[in-house]
């Protein structure tokens, strides 16, 4: 069954992205699984088939259903939401499992206008877990507040098993989910 979705981000040198899912884990998006003679742009919105690779949800059978503006700043703000045309105030971004088995995890908030800004983001991880360390209960939420500087790292350790965690900010309500591994 065809999904929707807005490419989120581009690394064009290594030739591949991510495609934001409203609700669900970002697919990974391969140069050469888009259609023939273009390039995704960050905006894009596309439908397409999802395969289950070895490393997450992986798009194929691409359709562009409507291109990005040909300049993102002119529309203010180059993320939009799939769902509409708000800029994004939560940024998630979740590093690889380090040797030591903890995820290294960035939050990035931004004001209304699209700027770095402060927010606090709250989550919960439903297990045992270690966040930046410390050992917290499995039901207990987490507050991380952010500074102006829109940006934080934290690091998380999942102790009982792999989940999918959403991370809400609370000033929005926006929610954002991400999949963490417990084992490499």
């Amino acid at each position: 069954m065809p999904e929707k979705g807005v490419v989120r981000s581009v690394v064009e040198k290594k030739k591949f992205g991510f495609i934001e899912r409203p609700g669900k884990d970002d697919a990974f998006l391969y140069f050469g699984d888009y259609p023939k003679g273009q390039a995704p742009k960050v905006g894009d919105e596309l439908e397409f088939e999802v395969e289950v690779a070895p490393k997450g949800p992986r798009a194929k059978d691409i359709k562009i259903l409507k291109p990005a503006p040909a300049d993102p700043s002119k529309n203010g703000n180059s993320t939009t939401s799939p769902t509409d045309s708000k800029p994004l105030r939560l940024q998630v971004i979740v590093g690889t499992l380090t040797p030591a088995k903890f995820h290294v995890v960035t939050f990035l908030t931004k004001d209304e206008s699209g700027k770095p800004g402060p927010g606090t983001v709250i989550f919960c991880l439903g297990q045992r877990a270690k966040v930046n360390g410390a050992e917290i209960p499995p039901d207990d939420a987490k507050k991380c507040a952010v500074d102006a500087s829109g940006r934080i790292l934290t690091t998380i350790q999942l102790l009982d098993a792999d989940a999918t965690i959403q991370f809400t900010l609370a000033e929005t309500g926006e929610t954002v989910s991400k999949s963490l591994l417990k084992k490499p």
